[in-house]
Formats: structure tokens, C-alpha cells, sequence
């Protein structure tokens, strides 16, 4: 698969808690071409910072060794010209992510993912 498109001036100015940034759970991700979803909608695909797609047991001691903290994703990923960075959410992180899918409208948010979002740390994916 080959990549779609690449954002990367922004990883440069990417921001995150300082209670995730040093955790080694970051992986770069960059868009790929999936002729199997709707409208030819791209993937996310994940990879490690240090190289290669990530495979195998997500979680599994090679897979966690090869994680990096969110800095050295940030710049792994604007020096090869991926798209973004993610956080592999662990079960010993105590992190709980939700994922709401179009909230987002002309009108901005909606008030009902807002009110479960306020006072929390909250992203706009780009997918």
C-alpha cells in the first residue's frame, strides 16, 4: 500500500498532557489506500518510530519495546513524513479513551459529546 498524503509541519507543534508525554506507548501512523472501504477512504496505519508497520500481538513484549515516548514519535514521524502520532492504549496505563464519530457539524460539536468531554483531555481526529 502507499501512503495517501502527509501532514508533518504540525507534529512539530503537537501538544499533549505531560502525564502522557513521557509514557512509551506512542506510534507513528500515516494514511494508507484501502480499496475495501467506502469511497476509497484511507486507514490509519500504525508503524514504530524506529521502523516497520506494526504487526503481530498488539501488547506483546516486542510490540511494547518497540514504542517510544510521544517527543520521539513526534519526530520520527515529521522526519519520514507520516501523518500523525497515536497512544497504544495499555490496560496498565488506567487510560480510558472514547470515541465519538461524527459529532462534528456545521454548528460545531455536539452538545452531547461535549457535556461527556468537558473538564477531560479531548482530540479532533482526523479521520
Amino acid at each position: 500500500m502507499t501512503a495517501v498524503s502527509t501532514i508533518t509541519p504540525h507534529l512539530k507543534n503537537l501538544r499533549c498532557p505531560d502525564a502522557l508525554r513521557g509514557l512509551k506507548s506512542w506510534l507513528t501512523w500515516r494514511y494508507e489506500a484501502d480499496p475495501k472501504r467506502p469511497e476509497g477512504k484511507p486507514r490509519k496505519v500504525p508503524y514504530y518510530a524506529g521502523g516497520g508497520r506494526r504487526r503481530g500481538v498488539q501488547g506483546s513484549v516486542d510490540d511494547r519495546e518497540r514504542m517510544v515516548t510521544f517527543d520521539e514519535a513526534c519526530a520520527a514521524a515529521a522526519r519520514k513524513g507520516f501523518a500523525g502520532v497515536g497512544l497504544a492504549l495499555m490496560p496498565e496505563l488506567g487510560i480510558v479513551a472514547l470515541d465519538f464519530d461524527r459529532c462534528v457539524g456545521p454548528e460545531g460539536l455536539r452538545p452531547d459529546v461535549e457535556a461527556l468531554v468537558v473538564g477531560t483531555y479531548a482530540e479532533y481526529s482526523p479521520s
